[in-house]
C-alpha cells in the first residue's frame, strides 16, 4: 500500500528542522488562505506576504534566538512581483522577510507546494497529495476538542457504570 506515494520524500523533513512551528502554521495558514475553497491560483510574492503577515502576528512562531522586535511594518504588494514595506523597514522586518521567503522555498522544495508558469505569469499551487493531506489535518486540528471531549464522556460513563456494578458484584 502507497499511503504517500503522492507526497514528496522530504515533505515531512521540515518539521524536524529550525522553524518547524512556522512551517506547520504557515502550510494551514497558505492552505485555509489559498486552497480549501477551490481554484486559487496565488503568485509566489502573495504566499510570502501571508508568510510574513503570520511572522508578524505570531513572532513566537521563530525559533529562539530570533527577535522581530516590536510592531513589525506592513507588506504592501508592488506591481505583483515585488513586496515592499509599508512603513520604515528595519532590520528585524528585513530578517522576517528573509525567513518567509526561505520558509516558501522550502515548502516548494519539500512538495508542499509547487510553481507553475503560465505564459509571464508564475503562481504557486498545491498539488493533489499535499493538499489531501492537509486536509485530514486541518479537519483533525479543528475536530480534535470534539474528539476528545467524546472520549471523555465515554470515559466518565464507563467508570460510573464500573462504580454501580462493583457494590452489587462484592454482595453476591
Amino acid at each position: 500500500m502507497a499511503l504517500f506515494r503522492y507526497l514528496n520524500d522530504d515533505a515531512f523533513l521540515i518539521f524536524s528542522r529550525k522553524f518547524r512551528f512556522l512551517y506547520e502554521a504557515a502550510l494551514l495558514d497558505t492552505y485555509e488562505r489559498f486552497f480549501s475553497r477551490g481554484a486559487s491560483f496565488p503568485t509566489p510574492q502573495e504566499v510570502v506576504h501571508a508568510i510574513y503577515d503570520l511572522i508578524k502576528r505570531m513572532p513566537e512562531l521563530l525559533a529562539e534566538g530570533e527577535d522581530v522586535g516590536e510592531g513589525l511594518p506592513d507588506l504592501v504588494s508592488k506591481r505583483r512581483r515585488r513586496l515592499k514595506f509599508a512603513g520604515e523597514a528595519n532590520e528585524a522586518a528585513e530578517a522576517a522577510l528573509r525567513v518567509a521567503s526561505v520558509a516558501y522555498q522550502k515548502l516548494v522544495q519539500t512538495g508542499w507546494l509547487e510553481e507553475e508558469e503560465y505564459g509571464l505569469r508564475v503562481t504557486a499551487d498545491m498539488p493533489m497529495g499535499a493538499s489531501l493531506v492537509m486536509q485530514l489535518l486541518v479537519s483533525l486540528k479543528s475536530d480534535v476538542s470534539q474528539r476528545f471531549g467524546g472520549v471523555v464522556v465515554n470515559v466518565k460513563q464507563s467508570l460510573e457504570l464500573a462504580a454501580k456494578l462493583q457494590p452489587a458484584s462484592s454482595i453476591a
